[in-house]
């Protein structure tokens, strides 16, 4: 089963989480200035945030403190899953449409 065969919120979630290490890896190892990576980071936290606060109370009480390794590349996961979704919601309209 290629690439190409997968589901669009499959690759959608896998492409998300792809971009979480790579970022994760720029950061680590500063590649880019102070201020930069501040910004990635905070823009990694508030996109975890916003999506997976209704599961970081329940992956709290199942995992304590492995949450934030658990709950970030899982709520970057669902992220692209939802894009994946709508574009694949998108493209099958367009493609009954013509």
């Amino acid at each position: 089963m290629g690439w190409r065969n997968w589901s669009y919120w499959l690759r959608g979630g896998i492409v998300s989480v792809i971009i979480l290490i790579i970022f994760s890896i720029i950061t680590s190892f500063k590649v880019c200035n102070a201020s930069l990576c501040t910004w990635i980071y905070l823009g990694i936290s508030l996109i975890s945030a916003l999506i997976s606060f209704p599961l970081l109370i329940v992956l709290l009480n199942i995992f304590g403190e492995m949450t934030p390794y658990i709950s970030t590349p899982l709520s970057f996961f669902l992220f692209g899953a939802l894009i994946g979704f709508i574009i694949g919601k998108i493209k099958s309209r367009k493609q009954i449409n013509h």
